[in-house]
Formats: C-alpha cells, sequence, structure tokens
C-alpha cells in the first residue's frame, strides 16, 4: 500500500499574528518540525501545500528541498489566497 503524508501550511496565521511557519523553535522554523514528523512516519512521500507567499528559500538551510532522503518532500504552492481565507 502507497501512503503519502501531506502537511498543511497555507493557513494565514492571524490569530498568531502571522509567520507562525517561520518562527524557531529550537533550533529550526516550526514547519521544518512538521515536515520532519511526517517524514519519520511509515509513508512514501510527503506533500507540503503553502501559501505562495511562503518564503522556504529564505530560511538558513533546512528547508525541505534541502533534505536528503527518503521520503521525498514534493512542494505544492497555492497560487492565491483561496486557502488562507477560511
Amino acid at each position: 500500500m502507497n501512503c503519502a503524508a501531506v502537511v498543511l501550511a497555507a493557513g494565514a496565521a492571524r490569530r498568531f499574528g502571522g509567520g507562525k511557519l517561520s518562527v524557531e523553535f529550537r533550533g529550526a522554523p516550526l514547519l521544518a518540525h512538521a515536515v520532519r514528523a511526517a517524514r519519520a512516519a511509515p509513508v512514501q512521500r510527503v506533500v507540503l501545500v503553502c501559501g505562495a507567499d511562503l518564503g522556504l528559500r529564505d530560511w538558513p538551510g533546512d528547508w525541505p528541498g534541502d533534505w536528503p532522503g527518503t521520503p521525498p518532500v514534493e512542494v505544492l504552492r497555492t497560487k492565491s489566497d483561496a486557502l488562507s481565507a477560511s
């Protein structure tokens, strides 16, 4: 059976005050911890769904595209704020 983990990270974090996914916790952005946890599950791939404005490449080194190994991490960026509206 093929299974995938989906990390939903397209919210606006309004209650938090914005930028929640890139806030550092124990030396890494919160989103990095979520992706690491998903990769630790018995899955064949991890799909990260994020907003177009999430600056993954601005993070110093530790973002999903730079992680070697398996399972692979695919990044899907939304083109609009449709997912952030709710």
